[in-house]
């Protein structure tokens, strides 16, 4: 019981950065998709082309570029469809030929959120790390699934085989303005790249942590490898605290060096003089570092 209590006081502070880091990492994914700009959009218009030129504008290509993000479609789009501007029920019927994508973009879009929000509740309530390693991985192939399906909408809608005046069949005057206008780019920007980016970095902080910690296994290996060091070794000299208790307790379990040949120093610099107190000709020094100092 001793020794779990200390193996878990020695990695409290880390494991509280990770856990702070994955929890501010994913609770930036559902305000990312909220807040940043997702699509950006260039409507090309021959009419308003025309009409520049017609004005002596020469420079005026009639295109007009928009962002669009889902705070924008929250407070501009929804409130005129629950006014009953516009027949939703014919423009998603004009929709049919991409409906299938788009339906595949609203349920990717959705998954990544909701596993940045279990990712958000496993750091702040588990100090597990292997399955927010397996969610994070998760949402990065549940971006990427959102990009192909985005994509699956959005060229026919550029590459001209579906055309806007699909959504207007009122009169022949609409279908025919829509007609001259057309989507030259529709595709995914700021907002769908920084979710990716915090779902790679979520998957890269869990791995990493993953991969440099032992676990509830720490302590016994580390006394094990003190072990090693005893049988090996005509004295030893123990830099710094992390792991330090593991691995002398290793040494003096193995009674292969008594207490005198067990050297305890807070720094490397401290290590080196005491070291070369104790050099002579031919003795042989192993330096032994198990972790890069990032980590510690």
């Amino acid at each position: 019981m001793a020794k779990e209590k200390q193996t878990n006081k020695a990695k409290g502070p880390k494991d509280i950065l990770y856990r702070l880091v994955m929890a501010i990492l994913a609770i930036c994914v559902p305000v990312a998709a909220y807040f940043c700009e997702y699509v950006y959009t260039v409507l090309e218009s021959s009419i308003f082309k025309w009409l520049a030129q017609l004005s002596g504008n020469t420079t005026d290509t009639g295109a007009t570029e928009s962002v669009w993000s889902i705070q924008r479609f929250v407070e501009q789009i929804l409130p005129m469809m629950q006014n009953g501007e516009g027949d939703i029920s014919s423009v998603w019927q004009a929709l049919e030929p991409i409906q299938t994508a788009l339906i595949c973009v609203a349920v990717f879009f959705t998954l990544a959120i909701v596993l940045a929000v279990v990712i958000f509740f496993f750091s702040v309530f588990s100090k597990k790390k292997t399955i927010p390693l397996c969610i994070a991985l998760g949402g990065v192939l549940s971006m990427i699934a959102l990009y192909i399906s985005f994509n699956a909408a959005a060229t026919p809608m550029v590459d001209g085989t579906m055309s806007l005046s699909a959504f207007f069949n009122s009169s022949l005057i609409t279908s025919l303005l829509a007609g001259l206008n057309s989507f030259s780019v529709i595709r995914l920007t700021t907002g769908y790249f920084v979710m990716l980016f915090l779902f790679i970095a979520m998957a890269l902080w869990a791995g990493a942590n993953k991969l440099i910690e032992l676990g509830d296994k720490q302590h016994f290996h580390n006394a094990n490898f003190g072990e090693h060091i005893a049988e090996t070794v005509d004295v030893a000299i123990i830099v710094g605290r992390y792991n330090r208790e593991a691995i002398v307790e290793g040494i003096r379990r193995s009674g292969a060096l008594n207490d005198d040949a067990i050297i305890i120093v807070d720094s490397f610099a401290e290590a080196q003089q005491r070291l070369a107190t104790l050099l002579s000709q031919g003795d042989t020094v192993l330096y032994e570092n198990d972790l890069p100092d990032t980590f510690k």
